[in-house]
């Protein structure tokens, strides 16, 4: 399982620095004539969404013995500084998404999902899924709390599943959505004139309270939204899709996981994601660092420190292969585009402390910039 995912990443890496060229006039308005014509297609897909009965015993076991392997401390994220806060934040979803119990679960959920009568989608048809995207609901943290959308991509005809597992016990209902008189206008009225609609009905929740490892799914068309955690305890949950399109988001084999033994023994796979992990989550410490400790410097002054920084570049220069390299670009690339999601998301928050005024503008040029740092290291790798 291990070696699958962290062969994945590297197909991922390389497929996205591929050089794309710019379409011609024909090509570009028949790309555009099909794009729409997938989301036409879309609509004949109604609304719908799935909850489980009974999951198996195996699974919630298995979910039990994966959070046994985390050390997963939620009670220091109280900080009064809420960049710090975020990185501590995506530092965690690292774990949950990276640890290796964590990718042994994700080969058991995807058993269990795939298999016969599992699910109304018959995922086992599918090509492609996403590791475990995490999300961590603080309680009252709005920056979790969602808006009412639909998961739709161009995906293809048959377009694509979402599987929604909790982590831990939610004590409060986590998903909303409206009834299914308004999801049907919202589905055919139209983007603008369906919005509007939905959102004169009352949200429905999908169900009260949660428990760990009892997950639900919807397909593309299903409108929800994310709730405001407004119970005393922090709650995870796991976001899976499945796709027949293999791209930045859906790039791990379905099939392949599907046809590995459990009990394979992956011991060094195991130690080399621990040692790339611990080095992704140190790098983006440090970066945050730089950005909080040259918060009044001029953006070209805070480009070179961050280009220059000793303890960047000897974690960089620390791996055995080229391949290594780009696994840990990866990691540090996921977990900052974390923090900086939102950012992007509540530019109106105070995100730093500092002793001169707060300026988002500021910040987010921060942001771009080293964005542009990783995109930099990414395509430094050479595979030739």
């Amino acid at each position: 399982m291990i070696k699958i995912f962290l062969e994945s990443i590297i197909k991922r890496e390389l497929f996205l620095e591929q050089p794309h060229k710019k379409k011609k006039f024909f090509q570009s308005k028949f790309d555009y004539l099909k794009q729409r014509l997938v989301y036409l297609n879309s609509l004949t897909r109604y609304n719908k969404y799935y909850i489980p009965s009974k999951v198996s015993s195996q699974i919630i076991n298995d979910l039990k013995t994966a959070k046994s392997c985390l050390i997963t401390n939620l009670d220091f994220l109280d900080e009064k500084c809420l960049l710090t806060k975020e990185l501590k934040k995506s530092l965690i979803k690292a774990d949950l998404r990276f640890k290796p119990s964590q990718l042994i679960l994700l080969k058991k959920f995807i058993d269990e999902l795939t298999s016969p009568n599992s699910t109304p989608w018959d995922l086992s048809k599918f090509k492609w899924v996403n590791p475990f995207y995490p999300l961590i609901h603080l309680p009252f943290d709005e920056l979790e709390a969602g808006s009412l959308h639909v998961d739709h991509m161009f995906a293809g005809r048959v377009g694509t599943r979402t599987v929604w597992i909790p982590f831990t016990n939610y004590d409060y209902p986590g998903i909303a959505t409206k009834n299914h008189f308004a999801r049907f206008l919202g589905q055919y009225l139209g983007e603008k004139l369906g919005k509007s609609i939905l959102s004169k009905f009352p949200d429905i929740n999908l169900k009260n309270k949660h428990r760990s490892g009892h997950w639900l799914t919807w397909n593309d068309t299903f409108r929800h939204r994310g709730l405001l955690n407004t119970s005393k305890k922090t709650s995870i949950a796991f976001m899976l899709r499945f796709s027949n399109q293999f791209d930045s988001q859906t790039w791990i084999p379905i099939e392949e996981l599907r046809k590995i033994d459990p009990e394979d023994n992956e011991t060094k796979e195991s130690l080399k994601v621990e040692t790339l992990l611990k080095k992704a989550k140190f790098i983006v410490e440090e970066i945050i660092s730089i950005v909080k400790s040259n918060y009044s410097s001029e953006l070209k002054d805070f480009k070179k420190r961050l280009q220059k920084s000793e303890k960047i570049l000897e974690n960089l220069s620390s791996l055995d292969s080229l391949k290594e390299y780009l696994i840990l670009i990866h990691m540090v690339d996921f977990i900052f585009t974390e923090i900086s999601e939102k950012l992007r998301k509540k530019p109106t928050f105070v995100w730093i402390e500092a002793g001169e005024e707060y300026n988002y503008e500021k910040l987010h040029e921060f942001v771009i910039a080293i964005h542009y740092y990783i995109h930099f290291l990414k395509s430094n790798a050479n595979f030739s």
